[in-house]
C-alpha cells in the first residue's frame, strides 16, 4: 500500500496544483463583479478539450495492471 501510495503522490500534487491555479485566476476573475467575464480563447480550442478530457480521465501518469 504504501509503494502505491508514493507512486501516487506527485502526479496527485501536479494535479491539485493545476486546480489551484485554475481557481486562483479564472474563478477570481468570472467571481469579480466589476468586471466582465469571457471563457479564455484556449477553452474553446478542441485539442484542448480533448487532452483536459483525457488528463481528468486517467491522469498525468496511467496506471497499468499487471497480471
Amino acid at each position: 500500500m504504501a509503494r502505491v501510495q508514493r507512486a501516487r503522490e506527485r502526479p496527485t500534487r501536479w494535479i491539485q496544483a493545476v486546480v489551484n491555479v485554475i481557481q486562483d485566476n479564472l474563478l477570481a476573475r468570472a467571481l469579480d463583479p466589476e468586471k466582465p467575464f469571457e471563457l479564455p480563447a484556449f477553452v474553446r480550442w478542441r485539442p484542448f478539450n480533448d487532452f483536459a478530457a483525457r488528463l481528468m480521465a486517467f491522469g498525468i501518469k496511467p496506471e497499468h495492471v499487471k497480471p
